[in-house]
């Protein structure tokens, strides 16, 4: 229901008190003790998420893709502004300025170069 990787993310997370305690216990097919969820508990679980790493509710369509792959960075807006004043930056300038990789900065630079075009 939730798309959990495996059954070790739900105890994780139970752990961390991001998902609720089972409402009973099973037996499994070795005699091995399995925690059981009502489908409610999990519904409720779901829609209680927070965060960043929460997702969206479950049956709902993901979040809108990004027009590339830095929208809204500020390090873009930058280079935009530079490009406009007729400067050309220095990729290896701005990976030391930013204290990033200098290929971080080629990427940034080639698309503002393309929001321009």
């Amino acid at each position: 229901m939730l798309r959990y990787a495996s059954r070790d993310v739900i105890h994780a997370n139970r752990r961390l008190g991001y998902f609720p305690e089972p409402d009973a216990y099973g037996t499994t097919s070795k005699g091995r003790r399995a925690p059981l969820w009502q489908r409610s508990t999990v519904w409720t679980a779901a829609d209680n998420r927070e965060g960043p790493r929460g997702g969206h509710k479950p049956g709902t369509p993901g979040a809108p893709a990004k027009p590339h792959p830095y929208a809204g960075d500020e390090r873009l807006a930058y280079v935009l502004s530079e490009l406009r004043s007729g400067t050309q930056p220095s990729a290896a300038e701005l990976a030391t300025r930013w204290n990033t990789s200098q290929r971080t900065a080629e990427r940034i630079i080639r698309a503002a170069r393309e929001l321009q075009a």
